[in-house]
């Protein structure tokens, strides 16, 4: 067969994609649909997700991301907000991961960004996968991300451009990044580049670029113009792309690494044929029957970052009765979109208990009016604050009130203590404060 031109190649190519883009939107529609209904079902009864002890705040955070991606602030949603608010972490990308899945919650995340920034290897803005450790990927990529999209590292300043150059110096010669920093004295080639560390790490330049501006930096490795490294990444990431579409570290794909990838490039380049066919491997892998109907895999981890990694609902889903759960993603849990009866009926995997597994939600106050709300009961004594934060204007008295005038918007999330008989009682407890106030 002739070969056409390569000018006709290119224009055949762009057809493909923009047909595959439009043939796409029913079935993307129907897997977003598939994965929030078993998201919904499969949340643990403390209001977390994932069924391994490890990994629940990075899955509980991707599965945040992908609810507020999808429109979903009310159903299953703030009980999330509640547990990974109060998830006592450790790692870097834990707590990066945290603060990405609180971000969209309205809470203020000022102390976890300053505890980020206080767990760095040095000076400059790089981490290692624990406080103290050498600098490695993609935990710097992660933890500098947050901190940009959080606006914390505003302006550049020195110790921003430090770590901006870790990120950049890190990059190897096809393109990607290794989880750890290349050994001084180690043969090229020696250390393996990977999808994640990649994905990450140009998300976290590119959204430098968004914010900050196209920075060019003076880093060891010589000039680094922050878009020439994101490009470069991209590139070496499409280099790993297989024969069905999906990506993967070895010779098959994983619609873990795929959804990693395709979140990449559905924001670098939209209109790229890999984009497309990576959507198109995600639909094709997800589960359409049986008790694992909307997933990919039965896995939380998986089913969140697909979930996270497709594109807002355009127009926002119909959400009939109002109680935050989309009428179609009602009707494949088998309740009913008309009556706000959902979130008591659909089947999860726990019990949570209101205080011990999730947050309290006391009553909402509102910014710049006089908050009053009794937490006291019958037999405690000496209420204090314990952990966690307060709207800032209020203050927990001795006696259990709640009082103040908030001055700022947000979820905020804390614990509190009593004496009960005797012994010490904890509760965990949350406060909104909406708009609608006049600050004096």
């Amino acid at each position: 067969m002739r070969q056409l031109p390569p000018r006709a190649r290119r224009a055949l190519l762009a057809m493909v994609v923009l047909a595959l883009g439009q043939a796409h939107a029913a079935p993307v529609d129907e897997a977003r649909n598939r994965a929030l209904a078993w998201l919904i079902r499969n949340q643990n009864g403390d209001g977390s997700w994932g069924f391994n002890p490890g990994l629940r705040v990075v899955t509980t955070a991707a599965a945040l991301q992908a609810l507020a991606n999808a429109g979903l602030r009310k159903a299953a949603y703030p009980q999330g907000v509640s547990w990974l608010a109060n998830a006592p972490v450790a790692s870097i990308d834990a707590q990066a991961q945290q603060i990405q899945g609180l971000q969209a919650s309205g809470m203020n995340l000022t102390p976890l960004l300053a505890r980020l920034v206080g767990s760095r290897t040095g000076l400059s803005y790089s981490w290692g996968s624990y406080p103290g450790f050498e600098t490695s990927f993609p935990d710097t990529a992660l933890a500098l991300g947050a901190l940009v999209d959080a606006q914390y590292a505003y302006p550049l300043n020195p110790d921003l451009a430090g770590g901006l150059c870790s990120i950049a110096d890190g990059q190897r010669g096809d393109g990607r990044w290794s989880y750890l920093a290349h050994p001084a004295g180690a043969p090229a080639g020696s250390v393996k580049t990977s999808v994640a560390p990649t994905v990450h790490s140009v998300l976290a330049l590119n959204t430098t670029v968004q914010k900050l501006g196209n920075y060019t930096l003076g880093c060891a490795s010589g000039s680094k113009t922050l878009s020439n490294v994101v490009t470069s990444g991209v590139n070496g990431l499409l280099a790993l792309a297989k024969a069905d579409g999906g990506f993967g570290e070895g010779t098959t794909s994983t619609a873990l690494e795929t959804a990693l990838a395709y979140r990449a490039l559905r924001t670098l380049r939209p209109a790229d044929a890999a984009t497309a066919a990576a959507l198109n491997y995600l639909i094709g892998k997800q589960t359409t029957a049986g008790a694992a109907l909307g997933s990919w895999g039965n896995e939380p981890l998986a089913t969140a970052l697909a979930l996270q990694a497709l594109p807002p609902p355009s127009p926002a889903l119909t959400d009939t009765d109002g109680d935050g759960i989309p009428d179609a993603v009602e009707t494949l849990l088998g309740t009913d979109p008309r009556v706000v009866d959902s979130q008591s009926r659909v089947g999860g995997n726990g019990q949570s208990v209101a205080g011990v597994s999730t947050a309290r939600r006391l009553p909402v106050a509102t910014r710049g009016t006089a908050y009053s709300y009794s937490v006291a009961q019958t037999g405690g004594s000496a209420w204090k604050r314990v952990a966690g934060l307060l709207p800032d204007g209020l203050s927990l008295s001795a006696g259990g009130t709640i009082s103040g005038t908030p001055s700022v918007l947000g979820t905020f999330s804390f614990s509190y203590g009593f004496s009960l008989g005797g012994q010490p009682v904890e509760v965990v407890a949350q406060i909104t404060v909406e708009d609608g106030g006049t600050l004096a």
